[in-house]
């Protein structure tokens, strides 16, 4: 059964949310930078000349000497610690890829979710090297009965009919769909995009390979059971994870969607299921974002055994970049994340939400993907899969997927600038609402309050105490808490100042750099300077952007 293309938004409707112009405000402080870094490390802090700080980050037990080559006059520097999972079995990455998912193509006219998005991925990764330390998996297409563990027999058959289809009759097949060409190779490429993923999960499971790249397309997560949707034919990673759960012996499945497009197929399925952990980070806009679907809603947390087990941050709003995907992660999804303790994470590793996305309107960079990858590397020892599904820059998914793959071969990611994004106070505010709805059943989700205050916000114990010496950048650590309390660290955000919207000259980090490419501590410099504003009182860092963008508070 076909949807209404008229239910929901079509081609048009994807194509209207352009990016809009990236506005730098610069409105990164200490505080932002405590919501990034992991809680399990010790932060020493001190302050240098000209608005720089140097953050060095080590575990507690490290000593290690300084190299004064690693300071960067300019920047703010965070080493942070490998989190692969146990590397020592000498298994490799393994990859799939089959020419064969080049001939699903739109009939007549050029489309965005076109052949050259797995062709240009597939030559970079030759380009570089990667394959090179990488183990070749054996693509296939899916059978029959390993499609129809979750789609139904209707809908796989009327995919199999393509191939006996005049071109004339397959341009009124797809328009009777919402979002998706066809022809007549489209049912090969997407049983093929689905038995590559297969292929690559097994191999994973069996302990063939350590973890898993599937240059693969069509994308999947919009597909449902019943029908094809936004691009996507067969839901590729939900029977991966059927897969996992059913023939290979996986307790727990995390399944990470950092498509742009929240992926309501994806969700719906697993939805009253509590083995399979869905988790979606996407442009929501109020529901208004393809595919405008109240699944994609903070508040759309699964149902019955499920409830609790569908995680949705939705972005109201365009200009999301890597420290908001990095806060996502160390706020929402790590902290779920060790508390499910999956046997497998499948990314769902959509593009569209990378810098020069025609559609997707966010700023992560290669580098930023990188490091969520290399964050979710210390899940499941290691066993990650990195699916891919949509993006529509050729040259921004091939180099986003070419970052990701050189970390599942164990390099460490590259070092990472980031800067906030002049939407910064409403996408915390998202993150706010998700935890709002599941801090309930995940505890470790206790939700940021906001504080309302228009002085300086209230201090803890903390705080109290060394107030007589110097500001309290961050809270202390303590080692019997929670790695990832954010309810311990909602009373330390205070910046000492910010730059307003009427171009006021205040002080703050230019930019922040991300470094992990050393463990070892970065070397600090006493300050000359910002004495004078040690008593200086300030706002909270949302509230005062909130107030300057006119941003209701959730």
């Amino acid at each position: 059964m076909a949807t209404d293309k008229k239910s929901a938004g079509s081609d048009e409707d994807l194509i209207e949310f352009l990016p809009e112009t990236r506005q730098e405000n610069n409105l990164l402080s200490e505080q932002v930078l405590e919501l990034v870094l992991p809680s399990s490390t010790t932060e020493t802090i001190d302050e240098i000349e000209e608005d720089t700080i140097v953050i060095s980050t080590q575990s507690s037990n490290t000593n290690t000497d300084v190299d004064n080559e690693m300071f960067d006059e300019d920047a703010v520097i965070i080493s942070s610690l490998s989190l692969h999972g146990d590397q020592s079995t000498g298994l490799k990455t393994g990859y799939v890829y089959e020419e064969v998912m080049q001939k699903h193509a739109q009939i007549a006219t050029d489309h965005l979710e076109c052949p050259g998005r797995i062709k240009r991925s597939y030559e970079l990764l030759q380009q570089r090297g990667i394959l090179e330390r990488c183990t070749k998996v054996k693509g296939r297409a899916a059978t029959d009965e390993e499609l129809e563990v979750l789609h139904t027999v209707e809908h796989r058959k009327n995919m199999d009919s393509v191939v006996l289809k005049s071109n004339e009759e397959l341009i009124a097949m797809s328009q009777s769909y919402q979002s998706i060409y066809l022809n007549q190779y489209s049912s090969l490429s997407a049983r093929h995009a689905v038995g590559c993923l297969l292929e690559i999960t097994e191999a994973v499971m069996t302990n063939k390979i350590r973890n898993g790249l599937a240059v693969i397309r069509p994308p999947g997560h919009h597909a449902e059971s019943h029908c094809a949707m936004g691009f996507c034919v067969y839901n590729n990673v939900a029977l991966a994870a059927h897969a996992a759960r059913n023939k290979y012996g996986a307790e727990r499945v995390l399944i990470v969607d950092w498509d742009v497009h929240h992926g309501n197929g994806t969700q719906r399925m697993f939805e009253e299921d509590d083995s399979v952990l869905y988790f979606s980070v996407h442009r929501y806009d109020g529901g208004k974002f393809y595919p405008a679907s109240p699944y994609a809603s903070p508040k759309s947390i699964g149902v019955g055994r499920g409830k609790g087990y569908s995680v949705n941050v939705g972005w109201n709003g365009p200009t999301a970049g890597d420290l908001e995907y990095l806060m996502v992660w160390n706020q929402i999804l790590m902290p779920i994340a060790y508390g499910f303790n999956p046997d497998l994470v499948i990314v769902s590793a959509g593009f569209d939400a990378a810098r020069g996305d025609p559609l997707g309107g966010c700023e992560v960079s290669p580098e930023g993907y990188a490091q969520l990858t290399h964050m979710l590397s210390g899940l499941a020892n290691g066993r990650v899969i990195i699916a891919l599904e949509g993006g529509y820059n050729i040259t921004s998914v091939s180099e986003s997927l070419s970052a990701c793959a050189e970390v599942l071969t164990t390099k460490v990611p590259p070092r990472l600038e980031l800067t906030t994004s002049r939407k910064f106070a409403t996408h915390v505010n998202a993150m706010r609402e998700t935890a709002e709805a599941l801090h309930t059943i995940w505890p470790v989700l206790a939700p940021l309050k906001q504080t309302k205050s228009r002085g300086r916000p209230k201090l803890n114990a903390t705080d109290q105490q060394s107030k007589s010496t110097r500001p309290q950048r961050f809270a202390s650590t303590n080692s019997e808490s929670s790695a990832m309390d954010i309810s311990d660290r909602e009373s330390s955000i205070s910046p000492d100042s910010v730059t307003d919207s009427s171009g006021g000259d205040y002080s703050m980090p230019r930019h922040v750099l991300l470094d992990s490419t050393k463990n070892t501590p970065v070397p600090v410099r006493k300050s000359k300077r910002r004495a004078a504003q040690k008593n200086k009182g300030s706002k909270h860092a949302i509230d005062t952007i909130a107030e300057q963008e006119n941003i209701p508070c959730v």
